[in-house]
């Protein structure tokens, strides 16, 4: 009876363990159920992913395009003026003519910039800013209050907003103290009897 028992346990032990077994692997087939489905979502994500990116470089190539087409058709006008003021001088206008014309085409050319957001600036007498200006060089000045400002522009600076595109080119002030003036000399007396000796 022993060895039936010793039979019926073992029996029942590969039983165990058969079902054990059934079990683990329907847990592992769900497992990679599930990390067959995370990887084709991953998959999925990442693909989308890049066609996002491809589309916002797109977008984002098409606004930059737009915006250069903007600011080149801006100045067609000025272009045409600046023809116009050249035919003019060729055809023998008088100076003031062309120098008035001129100043009409410069002052559309900085009106087109400013209509795609771009100004000039002339930082004559503020304080240097080496983000905003250009020093070539310094010049003495004798009033303290101008040390380290503007004294000079060479050429005037652009800026979009807050971002300079162009340093104004500028000389800046050094102070130097003017020469104290001496006193005058003054005579030495000298003694009379001195002298005839």
């Amino acid at each position: 009876m022993s060895e039936d028992k010793a039979s019926t346990d073992t029996e029942s032990q590969a039983s165990d363990e058969a079902a054990q077994f059934e079990t683990l692997q329907s847990e592992l087939k769900k497992a990679q159920k599930q990390v067959a489905l995370i990887r084709q979502a991953h998959t999925e994500a990442a693909a989308e992913f890049e066609k996002t990116k491809d589309r916002l470089r797109r977008n984002h190539e098409t606004e930059v395009q737009r915006a250069r087409l903007a600011v080149t058709s801006s100045l067609f006008g000025v272009a045409d003026d600046l023809e116009r003021s050249l035919e003019a001088a060729k055809s023998g206008g008088d100076i003031e003519s062309l120098i008035t014309g001129l100043s009409g085409v410069r002052d559309q050319f900085f009106k087109a910039l400013g209509e795609v957001g771009l100004e000039k600036f002339n930082p004559l007498g503020m304080l240097f800013d080496p983000a905003k200006h250009d020093a070539i060089g310094m010049v003495p000045v004798s009033e303290a209050h101008r040390a380290n400002t503007v004294v000079a522009v060479l050429k005037t600076g652009f800026k979009a907003g807050d971002h300079v595109l162009r340093a104004a080119m500028v000389q800046v002030g050094h102070y130097v103290a003017p020469p104290e003036e001496e006193p005058e000399a003054q005579p030495v007396a000298t003694d009379p009897e001195e002298s005839v000796n």
